[in-house]
């Protein structure tokens, strides 16, 4: 990921074509690296804007990453990610559907 906006298009379309890579980029995260963390969880975030149920399987991974992050490089894009998924969850045309307690 770099500033280059068109660079940073391509690498979300990959990330929401191919599951491996999109794990990857938690892996790095955990990892605590400030560079390569800071810009994994930047891809997640994009990810999550462009498809929010791509993400959807993974927010017990980001609650985790959100509770252990240090630097704010990291904190802010997992909380970005999150302020996304409750604003998806509760608004009125929900397109995350969700599991129903039998």
């Amino acid at each position: 990921m770099n500033r280059d906006s068109n660079k940073r298009k391509a690498y979300t379309k990959k990330l929401l074509q191919d599951e491996n890579a999109l794990v990857f980029q938690f892996s790095i995260i955990s990892e605590n690296s400030d560079d390569l963390g800071s810009k994994a969880a930047r891809a997640i975030e994009l990810v999550c804007k462009e498809n929010p149920n791509k993400i959807y399987a993974y927010l017990d991974n980001i609650l985790k990453l959100a509770e252990n992050a240090t630097t704010d490089a990291v904190i802010r894009p997992l909380a970005k990610i999150l302020e996304l998924m409750a604003i998806v969850h509760s608004s009125s045309t929900n397109s995350i559907q969700l599991n129903r307690m039998k």
